[in-house]
């Protein structure tokens, strides 16, 4: 047994230990979540535009994030679409930002240490950049999605329980 499966099983067992059921449940998550992100990068590697794949990917990893983590679906699924919308508008600033910045790629002062590499293997570093920038904000966005729509999951079931509450006291007085 090499160390990486040691401590998967260890995180395996520790989240079972904390979370039960919810904690095998993210673990789940995280698998499909670590075996996807291999997959981005054999894609990238073999040449498929790293923009597209980013997109692509991205949906499905929020997807896989979101409704392996929670199991209310009135909290996924209203989470779910807000983290499209938060993804569209994050696409179109990041390749607003990159496309006007100009940043990617290696600069003057990168060129010693890179004496001995080539740097012309067929990938464009400016669409590593902007893939890159979008997959590592999809955590933050899943998370940030569930959070807002659980909070107001939790404000619409109590505003409807004291609204019941208040029909079932106007009806009591009444009789």
């Amino acid at each position: 047994m090499n160390t990486i499966l040691a401590l998967a099983l260890v995180l395996l067992v520790m989240m079972f230990i904390v979370g039960g059921k919810q904690g095998l449940s993210n673990f789940f998550a995280l698998t499909v979540n670590a075996l996807l992100m291999i997959l981005v990068v054999i894609l990238m590697a073999s040449g498929f535009n790293p923009i597209i794949v980013a997109i692509i990917f991205g949906l499905i990893i929020l997807a896989s994030t979101i409704f392996l983590s929670t199991s209310q679906l009135s909290v996924a699924g209203p989470a779910f679409v807000s983290s499209l919308l938060i993804m569209t508008l994050l696409v179109g600033l990041i390749l607003l930002t990159m496309t006007l910045s100009q940043t990617a790629g290696f600069g003057p002062e990168d060129s010693e240490a890179l004496e001995g590499f080539s740097v012309y293997i067929g990938v464009s570093f400016p669409h590593v950049l902007i893939a890159t920038t979008l997959l590592g904000t999809l955590g933050a966005i899943a998370e940030a999605a569930i959070a807002v729509a659980a909070g107001m999951n939790e404000i619409k079931d109590q505003a409807s329980d004291a609204g019941l509450n208040k029909w079932d006291t106007r009806l009591s007085e009444r009789r």
